[in-house]
This record gives C-alpha cells, sequence and structure tokens, in this order.
C-alpha cells in the first residue's frame, strides 16, 4: 500500500499514478467507507468558497455561483457539520472572489467585481442571525483599491497593542503585494492607504494571524511555483508592517494556512492537476520548521482554513466541476488525523 507522504522525488511519480486513477490519497479516501462520507461532505454548489469561524462556534462559508455570491452557515458535530440553506448575498452584481474574517463580532466579507483590466475590492460588513441571514450593515468599496488574484484575505489582529487591530488585506496588482491596514469599529472598518507591502514580486497571496499579534504570510512567486512565507509586526500607530526575509519553503501554487495549537502551523497548496497537500511545521523566531511535509489533503481546488472553537480544523474546497466540499480535521501528536 503506498504511503500517504510523498518525498520530493516521488511527487512527479505519484501525480501520474493519481491522474490514472492507480492511487487513492489517505485526504481523499483510503477506504470505501471513507469514500461515502467524503461524498456526504457535498454540502453546496459553486466554486471558490471562503470559510471563517464566527464568535458563537458556527461557521460561514461564502462562494460564488451564476456570478453572484451565496452565503451558508454551518454549526459542527462531532463528525459533521449542519447546514443552513444557501442564500445569495443581497447586493446584485457580477461579483468573485469571496474572503471572509470576523472582527467585533460582525462578520466581513470582501470580493471583487469582473473587470478584466482592474478589479475593484469591495467590502461588507454584517451580523449574522440564528437562522444564518445576515443584516449586512456597510456595503462599500475601497475607492481605487485594485488587485489580480483568488483572494484578498482579511485578517483580524485581535490581541495587537496599537489601536491596528484590523486588517492587513493582501492582494496581487502587476506582480506586487498590496495592503490596507486599519482598525474596526463594530460596523466600519477605518483604513489607512492601500501601500505595497514589501518590493518582492508575488501572486496569489494569503494571510493569518499568528496568536492575534502578528501575521504570516504565504505566496507563490511571480512568474515561477515557488512558495514563500514571511512574518509581520505592526510596530506602529499608523499601522505599519515590519516583515522578515521572505523564506522559500515549497512549491505549488494558492497556498493558505492557519495557526494551530501553540506554535503549530497547517499549510496547504496545490500541485499539478487537482492534487493538494499539506504539511505542519512550528513557529521559531522567524523561521517554520516544517516536520511534517507533503501529506495528500485532497483531489480538488480553491482550498480555505479555519480554526473551530474546539481546536478542530475545517477545510472547505471545490471539486473541479462545480461541487463544494468539506472535511473536519484534528491534531494530533504531531500529524492530522481527517474525517
Amino acid at each position: 500500500m503506498f504511503m500517504n507522504k510523498i518525498s520530493s522525488i516521488n511527487k512527479l511519480f505519484l501525480t501520474t499514478l493519481l491522474l490514472f486513477g492507480l492511487y487513492v490519497p489517505m485526504g481523499a479516501g483510503a477506504s470505501s467507507e471513507v469514500q461515502e462520507n467524503n461524498e456526504e461532505r457535498n454540502f453546496a454548489t459553486g466554486i471558490n468558497p471562503a470559510i471563517t469561524t464566527l464568535d458563537d462556534g458556527r461557521i460561514f462559508v461564502a462562494y460564488e455561483k451564476d456570478d453572484q455570491l451565496f452565503t451558508q452557515v454551518g454549526t459542527p458535530t462531532s463528525h459533521e457539520v449542519e447546514w443552513t440553506d444557501p442564500l445569495t448575498f443581497e447586493r446584485k452584481g457580477d461579483w468573485q472572489n469571496p474572503s471572509l474574517e470576523v472582527a467585533e463580532g460582525m462578520v466581513y466579507l470582501t470580493h471583487t467585481d469582473k473587470n478584466p483590466s482592474s478589479p475593484i475590492v469591495y467590502y461588507n460588513v454584517g451580523e449574522v442571525a440564528i437562522d444564518g441571514s445576515v443584516d449586512w450593515v456597510v456595503k462599500l468599496h475601497w475607492g481605487n483599491i485594485v488587485g489580480e488574484g483568488k483572494k484578498y484575505h482579511l485578517v483580524n489582529l485581535k490581541n495587537n497593542p496599537t489601536k491596528h487591530n484590523m486588517i492587513s488585506i493582501v492582494s496581487s496588482h502587476k506582480g506586487y503585494i498590496y495592503g490596507l491596514e486599519g482598525w474596526t469599529t463594530s460596523t466600519y472598518f477605518m483604513y489607512t492607504n492601500g501601500i505595497k507591502m514589501q518590493n518582492e514580486r508575488g501572486v496569489n497571496p494569503s494571510i493569518t494571524s499568528i496568536n492575534g499579534k502578528s501575521v504570516l504570510q504565504i505566496n507563490q512567486g511571480y512568474g515561477d511555483q515557488f512558495l514563500y512565507y514571511k512574518f509581520g509586526e505592526m510596530t506602529t500607530e499608523e499601522g505599519r508592517i515590519e516583515w522578515s526575509t521572505p523564506f522559500i519553503y515549497d512549491h505549488g501554487f494558492d497556498p493558505v494556512a492557519i495557526q494551530l495549537e501553540n506554535n503549530h502551523i497547517l499549510e496547504a497548496h496545490g500541485l499539478t492537476g487537482n492534487i493538494t497537500t499539506y504539511s505542519l511545521g512550528t513557529i521559531q523566531g522567524d523561521n517554520i520548521d516544517f516536520y511534517n511535509k507533503d501529506n495528500l489533503l485532497a483531489l480538488g481546488y480553491n482550498h480555505d482554513l479555519s480554526l473551530l472553537n474546539d481546536g478542530r480544523v475545517i477545510d472547505v474546497y471545490e471539486n473541479g466541476e462545480g461541487q463544494l466540499y468539506y472535511q473536519l480535521g484534528r491534531y494530533v501528536d504531531g500529524n492530522m488525523e481527517w474525517f
């Protein structure tokens, strides 16, 4: 039986096996029973999902379907998620690239329009009701902030000592990574001007909070498939971030990451075709020691991750045929158990 671990030498060989149906990865179902369970994890029709965990423990997702955005709320149980029916996002238009975060008890949803040359970034602030409906109290666009790519990630630095608790919003434009920093009220994001966050070029950036005080940014290289990470500290009242030196840690595309318990990191990224792998690492200063690398996560695209209030992980993704799936995971002794 093939192992779930992929060495650098065997990545191409394993990709070939997957494409010809000769290997079923553990993350996508190592047995027929797990495969059936995965079919039950098909929760919606759509593409490009985003997810966040609400303060009350429920999860909130947004995704694209038929040139509109839809939202759903899920309640995690011991081994599954109970979902509400999908709701059409009330702001009409040709929207794409949703991203989510929670701050001040409100859900923040960003998205772009479908202008092919310079898509405009919009943000919305809403209160999620018990039945899953959302009262969107703020619906604005960020002036002339434009971007390219799939996500415009938000992160809430809720433990940051300066007033700039929120947000680094990260996007790529003409090969450079840009961001906004600011602070939130219960209904508003007061942001500074858009700035180029560093001189290195890159695409498809993702960002996550580390202990609510600093940020970890990962991105794909500009014009290549090297993957980079760097850490940022918000050091001034003006909200400027000081970045560490970028470090190449792997190759692939569409990387995402979240912090697990203590200083452990879960990172996932795409490989050839629809293969997605994940790695586990420990933060050590401005470096990550990846001690458990190249595990198969699932056959799918555009993964997004969120940490539940009980410490479990939820992963949402699309299968390449317009269907959205989820899986739950638990960190145990240096490994992830997915179910």
